[in-house]
């Protein structure tokens, strides 16, 4: 099963550009392994964990402050305020002008 410091790592690292293999070599496993692993322990993808984590993060830090939306995206991984839109949409239905509203 995927190890604890594989998700640990994984939330350590959420505003950086975030690999399979350093994620891989995170839990001393090759990216087949940790894909198989991931999903079979966790229920998803490492990609799709990752984003979600991502959005949650973003949304956090969109109802708990006045950042701007380009600042909010830098911090949760994403590319870029686009990116994060995209996926905000896409995973919630929202975009993060309205997670920033409710």
């Amino acid at each position: 099963m995927v190890t604890h410091r594989v998700v640990e790592y994984i939330e350590q690292h959420l505003d950086s550009d975030l690999t399979l293999v350093e994620v891989a070599r995170a839990g001393s496993m090759s990216v087949d392994q940790l894909k198989r692993l991931f999903r079979k322990s966790i229920g998803v993808s490492t990609h799709r964990y990752i984003v979600q984590r991502r959005i949650e993060y973003a949304a956090s830090l969109l109802k708990n402050g006045g950042r701007p939306l380009k600042e909010v995206a830098l911090r949760s991984g994403f590319y870029d305020q686009s990116h994060m839109t995209r996926w905000m949409r896409r995973m919630t239905g929202m975009t993060p002008a309205d997670l920033r509203a409710s």
